[in-house]
């Protein structure tokens, strides 16, 4: 299991729209093979950095917590946030400003995904400027995460997998045994503080109400 982000400035994803604008891309689609060069040379033009963040499912139901596997249900949701973690701490690093999250619809995951970067958002040190759900078709610019994700799974496409890792643009990591205990707890305590909020909110709305 593998999620990849995507990251860059507004000027580099105008660029990578000047090249690039295939609405119906899939990257493991055989019929758009033929479009993997263009989105490849679009993307390394608009000097777009990747991440991915891989895990094996075997270490996910054996080492995450109990809290957290009925949270989550797989392992996409705890990729989508080590990646959404790298995202932040390069745009903090090489001051980018905020971060406007863009997420692929279609995982069975995506609401709860959703609102825990949402809880993110209200944090500082994250960096987190919106959190936002949508289609390929709607935007455009997803097509680049799909692209790297299914090409880093090796078996999917190992030849772009090599071009990718090649071209230095694009870091990946492996959530180990370890870390996925260390993120398991982090997350559990933020799902526990994001329900805690919950309730508060329609405590002061019920009693605003009467």
């Amino acid at each position: 299991m593998c999620v990849a982000a995507v990251v860059g400035a507004q000027w580099q994803w105008r660029r990578l729209l000047s090249y690039w604008d295939d609405r119906y891309f899939h990257a493991k689609d055989p019929k758009c093979a033929a479009r993997k060069h263009g989105l490849f040379d679009a993307m390394q033009d608009s000097q777009l950095e990747s991440f991915v963040a891989w895990i094996r499912p075997e270490d996910y139901y054996a080492h995450a917590t109990a809290h957290f596997k009925s949270g989550l249900g797989n392992g996409y949701s705890v990729c989508a946030f080590a990646s959404a973690i790298g995202v932040c701490t390069f745009c903090r690093e090489n001051n980018l400003g905020k971060v406007a999250f863009v997420i692929e619809s279609g995982q069975p995951n995506i609401n709860f995904v959703r609102e825990t970067l949402e809880y993110m958002q209200t944090k500082e040190r994250y960096g987190i400027e919106s959190v936002t759900v949508a289609q390929k078709k709607e935007y455009v610019q997803l097509c680049t995460a799909d692209f790297v994700g299914v090409a880093h799974s090796r078996t999917s496409d190992e030849n772009w997998y090599q071009r990718l890792y090649d071209s230095g643009r694009v870091s990946h990591e492996r959530v180990t045994p370890e870390k996925l205990g260390r993120m398991s707890g982090q997350i559990s305590q933020n799902l526990k503080r994001l329900r805690q909020r919950r309730r508060s909110l329609k405590t002061s709305a019920v009693g605003s109400s009467s």
